[in-house]
């Protein structure tokens, strides 16, 4: 019955964003969509395509750009995520009270994966006490995604562990606690 109500949600949502006159407002609508499809329906493929959408109408709206990061590190493509993030970061938005901190942490680490250290550091010391879980949480994902790369993404957490940022252990405790159940974890933890 729940999931009924978001459809027809969906459904009028989709109907508003025809009626919309303005690119920007019909963009907003469709990130709504996309939320929707993510967080009330559990569907992140048709998220996508709704941020997608909207983001081909307003190619500054915020809320759409800081999902598509999250959208792009699932699909590998740190190269868009890079450049997302460059665009955020640039109007102030990045590091910014309204995005997540696991979004954060995914364009710290394709940073320094891409061997841009400095930024990726910057951005892991914004993430003030959730730094830590949030690293933790990228970089597992990264070892996920990339399984024989995990000699550089354990050498990309050691160059985010610096300093006023988390420390190494703080990361490599929350990765020892997820390793029991997740091998990557796992072999980060030997690697760290």
């Amino acid at each position: 019955a729940g999931a009924g109500m978001w459809d027809k949600t969906i459904q009028v949502l989709h109907r508003l964003s025809y009626v919309v006159a303005s690119p920007e407002k019909r963009a907003d609508v469709l990130y709504r969509i996309g939320e929707t499809y993510r967080l009330r329906l559990g569907d992140d493929e048709r998220a996508s395509d709704a941020y997608l959408k909207a983001i081909d109408l307003d190619d500054q709206h915020a809320p759409t750009l800081r999902r598509l990061i999250d959208y792009y590190w699932a699909q590998g493509d740190d190269a868009s995520l890079l450049e997302i993030g460059t665009e955020l970061d640039g109007r102030g938005l990045l590091a910014h009270a309204d995005t997540p901190a696991d979004t954060l942490a995914r364009v710290a680490v394709a940073a320094a994966r891409g061997g841009d250290v400095a930024r990726g550091s910057g951005l892991v010391r914004g993430l003030g006490d959730a730094a830590a879980g949030a690293l933790a949480m990228a970089l597992a994902d990264a070892a996920a995604r990339a399984p024989s790369a995990v000699d550089a993404i354990a050498a990309a957490a050691r160059a985010l562990c610096v300093p006023p940022g988390p420390s190494l252990e703080a990361v490599r405790a929350v990765l020892a606690i997820r390793a029991s159940k997740d091998a990557h974890s796992a072999r980060l933890v030997s690697e760290l």
